[in-house]
């Protein structure tokens, strides 16, 4: 069976850089996760919304009770891809972002708010909070996990009680109430399930928690928020990542035999996954462009256009 964690990904390194298991300065399974870290957070993120197919993608809701929301902290680049006030009944309307000299144009109050402005990793409601709406949703791209080997940065779910909101694991030791968690899938493609979530309680090593997130199955990992025992991007990429790491430590040894031959078989590689393994993510139906429902569009529904 497929070994898709760090255990998993540190062995697929060392066969591509040809490195012994018993590793020297520079080469040690800590080098080697900095290093697999760094090319997540900076290179295969960056591919992964390159091909603007939604991966990574989630989204944070806050109550309305003000005019100021911080973007969450786990958005890469601090960017968000859509901003929504929602309520209760599931009535939604999309915002519109308003740059310098619009802003200024919508300054009175008592009106409903209809679009935002960002101001520096802050996102201000424009032109006022007075709303019948309820929550305030934040869609983002979030940064992929940090990878752990660490036993206690991760539990490993053996049950699951969905009525009462419980998950058992074989030890609970280092995690609290006050320890944030991410519920994190075991299994392709490894989605952060639910992020920076606070049990309500622990009882030995059962968690409960307000709600469960969807999906959820034994095997799964409950983290330590931030961190994972497995890449949280799409398994296509997981040899992409590994390739990439190989000829970091490769060059940093002066192999550049080795990194050549690497090289040459990362462009294959890179090719298959962004062009054709995760991007069209349905290829026999191509992209439709609807107007955004907002204040102005209540319905959104006229068709604009197709990318193909």
């Amino acid at each position: 069976m497929a070994d898709y964690t760090t255990a998993g990904l540190l062995a697929s390194i060392r066969r591509r850089a040809m490195l012994p298991s018993a590793a020297s300065a520079g080469t040690t399974d800590t080098d080697l996760l900095a290093l697999a870290n760094e090319e997540l957070i900076l290179g295969l993120a960056a591919d992964l919304m390159r091909v603007r197919e939604e991966y990574l993608l989630t989204y944070t809701d806050v109550p309305i009770d003000g005019v100021e929301y911080r973007i969450p902290s786990r958005a890469v680049g601090q960017m968000l891809q859509r901003v929504q006030l929602r309520d209760s009944s599931g009535l939604e309307m999309d915002l519109t972002r308003l740059r310098g000299p619009q802003v200024s144009q919508y300054s009175a109050t008592g009106l409903e708010p209809f679009g935002y402005r960002l101001r520096g990793n802050t996102l201000l409601l424009v032109p006022s909070a007075d709303t019948s709406f309820t929550t305030l949703r934040m869609e983002y791209a979030i940064r992929p996990s940090e990878l752990t080997a660490t036993a206690s940065d991760f539990k490993v779910i053996t049950g699951i009680d969905e009525d009462l909101n419980q998950v058992d694991v074989s030890s609970a030791s280092g995690f609290s109430t006050l320890t944030p968690l991410d519920f994190v899938s075991s299994t392709p493609g490894f989605d952060v399930l639910q992020a920076e979530v606070l049990p309500i309680n622990l009882i030995g090593n059962t968690f409960v928690f307000a709600s469960l997130p969807k999906g959820l199955k034994v095997g799964d990992y409950l983290c330590l928020a931030g961190k994972s025992p497995v890449p949280t991007i799409p398994l296509e990429y997981h040899q992409v990542l590994a390739q990439r790491v190989a000829i970091t430590v490769c060059a940093a040894l002066g192999d550049w035999v080795a990194v050549d031959r690497l090289n040459g078989e990362l462009a294959k590689m890179e090719k298959e996954a962004g062009v054709t393994l995760v991007s069209p993510r349905t290829p026999d139906s191509p992209r439709k462009v609807l107007a955004t429902r907002n204040a102005l569009n209540p319905h959104g529904r006229r068709l604009l256009g197709r990318v193909w």
